[in-house]
């Protein structure tokens, strides 16, 4: 028996096996299941698209 099992039977606890009978089910559907809106858009990514523009516009600028 190992240590940490003697540790734990000196401390009066039983490891026990879980139960493989029945796998655990998530209560939520696969994320691929998920519907989204389609006219929402992130924020984050809106932001970001536009300050890529304008540092490519800016870039444009200055090579011409």
């Amino acid at each position: 028996m190992s240590p940490m099992r003697l540790g734990y039977k000196e401390l009066g606890l039983e490891l026990v096996k879980p139960l493989q009978d029945q796998p655990h089910k998530s209560q939520w559907p696969p994320m691929a299941d998920e519907k989204k809106d389609e006219g929402a858009r992130d924020p984050i990514e809106i932001l970001l698209e536009e300050a890529l523009e304008r540092q490519r516009n800016a870039m444009m600028d200055d090579f011409s």
